[in-house]
Formats: structure tokens, sequence, C-alpha cells
């Protein structure tokens, strides 16, 4: 789930660009965020005695209001909900009529879900008053979904390939390789796409135009990497699930920079995030521990 669509990063094999930048480049580092240059601004958690808020939350995006959306996705409590940081409850709709994972704004008065229910891609406005199939392509596990242009993007993890819509819903393309195993979440340019790997552990990209295959990012980096999304037009935010980080990975030019930025105070299983100014939503979940929505103030 991304906000911004437009990094600066020119395709091209990621290896090769690492061995072009060798001479004279320092080790890969992680710096550690302290609390000065982060801060969680608002945190949502079950509480005892009360009607779980949350239940299995898999992906968010934030409005143009700020508020955060999020497909909680355990049947047959699964629902899209609508969480105000000024609220108490939230709002919850189409309960049991969907099992949603990913979530991405369409335009400024819908958004798109995928669906595992009836494996596909549904519409449905933000007033949450209308839900329909938006896509008769036939899914066989719609994961991660995003815009780019007049393209939308969905991560099928049974295909184990990158399906490319149109804005009306109609199939234009696909592509895998061999070298991909398990797509979920994504994060799409002009000019790459971003696909978190949790089988292999890093983030594949491909050329958005053509779907060529450019190489991998992160290799032994991460434990399980799930949401990403663009922070501004020269750092990607990736959530570690099983590493509990959160990293800030810096592009510039056509070069990723070894150095990366994780944030790991009170993070606990992060899975899908999303990015509105220097503001990170981020859902907590696993299945046997308390799931959580916390909102991250980034401020370097």
């Amino acid at each position: 789930m991304t906000t911004d669509h437009n990094p600066e990063f020119v395709p091209g094999a990621p290896e090769k660009r690492r061995a072009q930048d060798e001479k004279g480049s320092d080790k890969k580092k992680m710096v550690l965020l302290n609390r000065a240059q982060s801060l969680i601004v608002w945190s949502l958690e079950n509480r005892r005695n009360y009607t779980p808020s949350l239940r299995q939350p898999h992906d968010v995006t934030f409005t143009e209001k700020g508020e955060l959306l999020v497909t909680d996705g355990l049947w047959p409590h699964s629902s899209i909900k609508l969480f105000n940081p000024s609220s108490v409850r939230p709002k919850c709709f189409f309960s049991g009529k969907i099992l949603p994972f990913g979530i991405e704004p369409l335009d400024a008065n819908t958004v798109l879900a995928s669906d595992h229910h009836s494996r596909s891609i549904f519409k449905c406005d933000l007033e949450m008053s209308h839900l329909k199939q938006w896509s008769d392509y036939n899914f066989s596990w719609p994961l991660g979904v995003s815009k780019c242009a007049d393209r939308i993007y969905v991560a099928d993890s049974e295909q184990n390939a990158i399906i490319v819509l149109d804005d009306g819903g109609n199939f234009v393309s696909s592509f895998s390789t061999k070298s991909m195993q398990r797509p979920e979440y994504l994060a799409v340019s002009n000019d790459v796409i971003f696909v978190t790997d949790s089988m292999t552990k890093c983030i594949q990209t491909f050329d958005t135009g053509t779907g060529t295959y450019l190489g991998s990012i992160g290799k032994s980096q991460f434990k399980v990497p799930k949401g990403i999304a663009f922070r501004n037009k020269k750092q990607l935010v990736v959530a570690d699930w099983l590493g509990d980080k959160i990293y800030l990975l810096s592009l510039t030019g056509n070069k990723l920079l070894e150095s990366m930025i994780c944030l790991e105070d009170e993070i606990s299983y992060p899975r899908g995030l999303s990015v509105r100014n220097d503001i990170i939503g981020v859902s907590q979940q696993k299945l046997k521990a308390p799931p959580a929505l916390k909102l991250i103030e980034i401020r370097i």
C-alpha cells in the first residue's frame, strides 16, 4: 500500500548498481532510530472485556482526512474498518461479506480491496455504503494491491505473479520470475515495481512498463518482509514482520544506499503499512499475539 508513486529511481539490476558503487563504499550499516527521531503518536490495542477492535489486521491505508482504513480478515468477523485517532471505537463495514487483505485508494472517493473469499478485487466508496466486485479476472489468492497512473497491480501468491489491470478492472498483463516465490505487498513507481517476497525474504523488483525482472534487494537483511510503501521520492518504508522492525531504505539516483535506518522501539510483528507525510500507519499482527495499530512519526 503506497501514498507516493513517483520515486526518483532509475531501473537497473540491483547487483549491477551495487557493483558500480563498491569502490570506496562502506559496508552495509543499520542505524537504530532513537526516541528523538521517531515517536509513536497513537496506538490502539484490544481491551479486555470489550468486543475486539481488531482481530487479524492485514493492510492499512490513509484517507485524505488522515483516517486509517484497515482490512481485518478473520472469518466470519472479517471486515473493513475505519479508525479515527480522535475516536475510541472504529467504524466497521461489510462484516462477514468480504475476507479482505490488500487495500488501495482508486481515486478520491473509492478504494479497492483484495478478497480471499471470492478470489477477486472489490470496489467500495469511502462512505462504505456500496460494495461490488470490480474485476472479473480469475485470481487464485490476491494479496497486496497498488495503483500507479492508470494501472492497478495485484500480487497473487498462488499464481506467484504480478497481475496488471487497467483502471476499469480489465486484465492487461501478468509477469513473474523463478526468483520470486511468494509475492505479498507492493509499492509501484513510474519506473519500478517493488514487491515483498516472504518466502525468499527480500524485495523483488520489476520494470513497471515491461515487467522485466530487475533483481532483488535486501537478501539476508530481512527475516520476513511484509508491508511496503514510499515515504517520499527517495525512501521506501518496509515492515519486517518476524524481525520486529520497520526499515527506511534510501534510494538516490540509480543506487540503493548501503545504509539502512531501522525502527524497532515498541514494534512487534509489523505487517501492513502506509505513509502520509511523515506518519507511518502500521498494523501489528500474529495469530497468537494481540493485534494492534500504531501511528509513528518519523523526525529525520
